[in-house]
Formats: structure tokens, C-alpha cells, sequence
């Protein structure tokens, strides 16, 4: 880990890919690679899918607050029957497009409020 954190020029999503593969799996390395590297996106999806970590996932989601990073923290909500923190993650999103996922999970759960 300190070595990249001193590291600077080379080829951040492509390492982090390396890091990601199922030999090395080396999460929290990809994870702070795509965040030196400004790609708010995969990290977060590194959080969710890899380390599995969605409450660390949403500070991080309000750090960078970007839409994307947004919608991706919301689905895992949603996929999680978290139905009110999909809903405010989606709102910040300002994303629409999985609606009909949000009222389909809503009706199993009995959660109509």
C-alpha cells in the first residue's frame, strides 16, 4: 500500500485492474489506485462489489457527491432491500431510471410510505 501511494506516473485503471484479478485480490489497493487516479466510479464499485462495505461506500459517496457514484451506491440499496437509502440515493442521483425496480421492491417488502 505505500509503495502505491508513492507511486505517480503509470497506468492507474490498468494496475488496478491487476489488483482487482482473482490471483491478487488486492481490494483495498484498486480501491485507493482508482481514487488517486480521480475514478470515483469504480471505486465505489470496488466497495460494494469487493470489499462489501456499503456503509464505507456511502461516506464515500458523500465525500465525492457525484451522480454516478450516486446511482451506484442506490442500487446496491435497492439490491439489499434498502428501500428509503435507495430512494435518497437515487434522488441525489437525480436518476429516474430504475423506478419501477424501487415500487416492484417496495410492494414485496410492505414498505409503501
Amino acid at each position: 500500500m505505500d509503495y502505491i501511494n508513492r507511486l505517480d506516473n503509470y497506468d492507474g485503471p490498468e494496475i488496478a485492474k491487476i489488483a482487482l484479478g482473482e490471483q491478487y485480490q488486492l481490494y483495498e489497493e484498486a480501491f485507493i489506485i482508482y481514487t488517486k487516479n480521480n475514478l470515483p466510479v469504480q471505486a465505489v464499485e470496488v466497495l460494494l462489489n469487493n470489499i462489501d462495505d456499503i456503509a464505507r461506500a456511502a461516506e464515500y459517496s458523500q465525500k465525492v457527491n457525484i451522480p454516478e457514484v450516486w446511482s451506484k451506491l442506490g442500487n446496491a440499496y435497492l439490491d439489499r432491500s434498502l428501500i428509503v437509502e435507495a430512494i435518497d440515493c437515487y434522488t441525489k442521483a437525480k436518476d429516474h431510471s430504475t423506478y419501477l425496480q424501487v415500487i416492484a421492491s417496495s410492494e414485496l417488502d410492505s414498505k409503501f410510505e
